[in-house]
């Protein structure tokens, strides 16, 4: 029987955050993928991703294109809550930044290449405690410490 070490208030909320931000991430993708449809429905193509949303806004930009009146207004109202979440999530993004300055475990791991505020948070917020593993290896291969009477 494994025993986990119940999460503190402050690791808690820092997990809260991570969940959010991950909702409005899918959100924001949503309606993305929303907008591309309705665009392919009047023969605009767009390839998948983020990066290609400056295409699909230079066709709702475009008046000489011979995309609806109605469907025009109703895609930039898309555009606009897209434009609302990324916002959202620039700030949640703005911070998990602060949250990685005033954590120790967070900055250094943030010495390491590749590891940024995110990351270095997210293991923060998910990963049990480093005093429940015998090695620091053993948090990679998920082998935590049995402890009697926990």
């Amino acid at each position: 029987m494994r025993f986990v070490e119940p999460k503190s208030a402050e690791q808690q909320a820092r997990a809260v955050v991570f969940r959010v931000r991950q909702k409005v991430v899918a959100q924001r993708i949503e309606l993305v993928n929303a907008l591309r449809s309705h665009l392919y429905e009047f023969g605009y193509i767009a390839p998948v991703g983020l990066q290609h949303l400056p295409k699909l806004v230079a066709v709702l930009e475009d008046e000489s294109s011979d995309l609806p009146r109605p469907a025009r207004i109703a895609c930039r109202g898309i555009l606009r809550q897209i434009g609302s979440l990324g916002d959202e999530i620039a700030e949640l993004d703005a911070q998990i930044a602060e949250l990685s300055k005033e954590s120790r475990w967070a900055k250094l791991r943030q010495t390491m290449p590749g590891v940024g505020p995110i990351t270095a948070m997210a293991i923060e917020a998910f990963a049990p405690p480093m005093e429940t593993f015998r090695r620091r290896r053993d948090l990679f291969a998920g082998q935590p410490v049995h402890r009697k009477g926990c």
